[in-house]
Parts: structure tokens; C-alpha cells; sequence
């Protein structure tokens, strides 16, 4: 399925790890609908289907995104591409034949349109739904374009325009880069590179590290001052207290005093 596209990839499972709960117990209804993922049982999870002839698509989850009904969210490293990948395939449809819709982190939102109606202004929403003005301009054969190119973040773009007759919105899908997910170690090129950019100091290797470490210089511990100090604050409030008292029995003692007569 073109839903599990970026895993397939890595030959990885794509809810390993989770443990569901609860889930509808749903079968397909004909065979044009595909069951993506499912349980060890056989039980469909998501489903997908196209529906119409113009590329329009459904895809139908039968446990919980929020949480409620699995761990998938914490404990599936797959939770956040997939449900993105989901996101993607549904916002392409038939535009993905001839329109670039489906895009890479860095790649260039593209759009093209006819020189009627008459665009006053025209807008993209990140993911994030930060709206960000775009300014279309016109191509030799008469006809509007709008590229933009801050498309680092994963997620749904939406481009809409005003007035409302121009056909909107306009869905652009980016998927997560996929060496992200890759689990692999920082090769020895990348450790040079990063040695190189002054980023890392020196490699050192795992001998060497016990002498490294001794040679480290020390931090002075501070701990010693510190109760110090707090046995000076106690001593001097004890003869504060002490010096208090002597002055009170002193002052009650002058008060007892009777003068003789002459």
C-alpha cells in the first residue's frame, strides 16, 4: 500500500511495539478495499479505498489516534509518518498524475492556474497554521504561477486565494525525510566532516577513554564551603541567642533592684 510507502522502505513493522486495546471489528466490504495494517489475527486496523474516477480516496482507522484505545502514539516509532503519509495520499488524489502535490521537505510548492477569474491575493497555511502570504505572477502563455519554497516541516499545506471563485483549496502534502528514520550509526565519513566543521574536538576511541577521563581536569567541589558556612551561620545565631539571653537576665535583674534609703 502506497499508505506504508516511507516503512516499506526500511523493511520495518509498522506497529511493532504497540499494544492495542480496543478496536472496531470491521471487514472489507469488496475486494477495492485494501487492509493496510492488522493484527496479529487478521483484524483490519486501517483500511483504504478509492473512491470515484477522479483519484478521490477514503482510508477508515478502527482503533483510536488519540491514545484512549492503544500506545501507539509513545510507543510506535511509526505513529507520526504514517499518519502523515495518510494525511499526503489523501490530500494528492488525481493531481498526483500531473501536478507536483506530493513533496519532499525542501521541495517547491508549484501551482499554475488560468489568467481568469482575476487572483486579489493568495495565501499558503503551513502545518503549524501559520498563514504565509504569496505573490502570483504570469508566465509567457498568460497563465498565473505561484511557487514557494519553506517547506522544510513535515505536514499539509494549504493554499487558498481570494476571491472565492478561484477553485480552492489547494492541499500540498510533505513527507518526513525519510533518513530521518534511518536508525543507523554516524558513519566515519560524517565523524570527519563534523571534525573538520569544528563541531567535535577529537574521536576518541573506547581505550582511550579511561586515560581522558583522568587527565580531565577537575571541578572543585563546592560542598565543603557550603557546610562550613552553614555551621558558621548556626554558631554565630547560637551566641546571638545566648548573648540575648545573658542581656535579658541582666535587664530583669537591674528591674529587681531596690534603691536603699537615705
Amino acid at each position: 500500500s502506497p499508505l506504508l510507502a516511507p516503512l516499506a522502505a526500511l523493511d520495518r513493522n509498522a506497529i511493532v511495539g504497540v499494544t492495542l486495546t480496543h478496536w472496531w471489528a470491521l471487514s472489507p466490504a469488496d475486494a477495492t478495499t485494501d487492509v493496510v495494517l492488522a493484527t496479529g489475527d487478521g483484524d483490519p486496523l486501517l483500511l483504504a479505498a478509492s473512491i470515484g474516477d477522479a483519484g478521490g480516496g477514503v482510508a477508515y482507522s478502527t482503533t483510536s489516534m488519540d491514545g484512549q484505545w492503544n500506545d501507539w502514539q509513545t510507543q510506535g516509532g511509526s505513529f507520526v509518518p504514517l499518519v502523515n503519509q495518510v494525511v499526503y495520499q489523501l490530500a494528492m488524489g488525481r493531481r498526483l498524475l500531473y501536478d507536483r502535490h506530493y513533496l519532499k521537505p525542501g521541495d517547491t510548492v508549484v501551482w499554475t492556474g488560468p489568467s481568469e477569474p482575476v487572483i486579489q491575493s493568495a495565501s499558503i497555511q503551513d502545518p503549524s497554521s501559520v498563514a504565509h502570504l504569496v505573490q502570483p505572477q504570469f508566465t509567457s502563455d498568460d497563465r498565473y504561477l505561484i511557487t514557494w519554497t519553506y517547506t522544510s516541516r513535515p505536514g499539509l499545506y494549504e493554499l487558498t486565494f481570494k476571491p472565492d471563485s478561484v477553485p480552492q483549496p489547494v492541499f500540498y502534502s510533505v513527507a518526513v525525510d525519510t533518513s530521518q528514520l534511518d536508525p543507523g550509526m554516524v558513519s566515519q565519513e560524517q565523524i570527519d566532516d563534523l571534525i573538520a566543521a569544528g563541531y567535535i574536538r577529537k574521536q576518541l576511541l573506547s581505550p582511550q577513554i579511561p586515560s581522558a577521563l583522568g587527565n580531565a581536569p577537575l571541578d572543585t567541589p563546592l560542598w565543603p564551603f557550603l557546610a562550613g558556612l552553614v555551621l558558621l551561620m548556626l554558631l554565630v545565631e547560637a551566641l546571638w541567642c545566648v548573648k540575648f539571653a545573658f542581656d535579658q537576665r541582666r535587664s530583669r535583674a537591674d528591674d529587681n533592684v531596690i534603691p536603699k534609703a537615705a
